[in-house]
């Protein structure tokens, strides 16, 4: 009996310094990932993007007319809107209209590969009104950054034949589709880890899979967004902006 709970004793320390050998070593590439944030010298461009969390979600807001002529197509069922949102998940967990926090769902979309989907939406209220309860941060990037955020994003567009997208069904909230999306959803290919990739797309120097929780991905970028300067004239599109430490302003 005795040497039975040794033997159990060893390997639960076994397991406890592997997870703690695991940690550490995410910690040590976060901090990393926090320096070459820090290092990183204010893009300062002319194109605004705009990255929201929901607490266990986030995803890219862009203003419609700045999206390049070549791929307004992809979003031309949002074409009458000022704001366009969009965010990436699981088929099954994304879609459960469930209120509350599906947990075998979401143990599934992680756990096992699944089917993924886009999910957006377009809006006409001011960024301020619709992230009031949200976590928001915005930044302006290069036109060539910009294009290339938007490269990533359509690349995941799956066509029905005659669009470039493909309708599956009525969104979460207001003007919104899902669309069939290229790619498997499983950890640690997450949504919150799309949404950072679609940010190192437009040249963030992030490592997307450590930013499995948003919390952590918008604590990182709101720590680099208080050095950016204050928005020039010559800035297209742009009617609102989120300062490292008020709220959404109008310009």
């Amino acid at each position: 009996m005795i040497a039975k709970f040794k033997m159990n004793r060893k390997k639960i320390y076994l397991v406890a310094g592997f997870f703690i050998v695991l940690f550490s070593l995410y910690l040590l590439a976060l901090s990393a990932d926090i320096y070459r944030m820090q290092r990183q010298k204010p893009m300062n461009g002319t194109y605004a993007i705009h990255v929201f969390s929901y607490g266990w979600h986030s995803g890219i807001v862009l203003d419609y007319a700045s999206i390049p002529a070549p791929y307004k197509a992809y979003f031309a069922l949002w074409r009458k809107h000022r704001w366009v949102e969009i965010s990436w998940g699981d088929d099954h967990f994304f879609r459960n209209q469930n209120p509350w926090l599906d947990w075998p769902l979401a143990i599934r979309a992680i756990a096992w590969p699944s089917k993924s989907v886009l999910h957006v939406v377009g809006f006409d209220i001011s960024l301020k009104h619709r992230y009031i309860l949200s976590a928001l941060q915005t930044f302006y990037i290069s036109e060539e950054n910009y294009s290339s955020l938007i490269r990533f994003i359509t690349s995941f567009f799956q066509t029905d034949g005659t669009h470039p997208f493909a309708v599956i069904s009525r969104g979460l909230y207001g003007d919104s589709y899902f669309l069939k999306s290229k790619g498997i959803y499983i950890f640690p290919w997450t949504c919150n880890v799309w949404t950072a990739r679609a940010l190192k797309n437009a040249g963030f120097p992030l490592t997307p899979v450590l930013y499995q929780i948003p919390g952590i991905l918008m604590q990182v970028l709101r720590e680099h967004g208080r050095k950016f300067a204050p928005v020039s004239k010559n800035v297209k599109y742009v009617k609102f902006i989120l300062p490292a430490r008020e709220n959404v302003r109008e310009l």
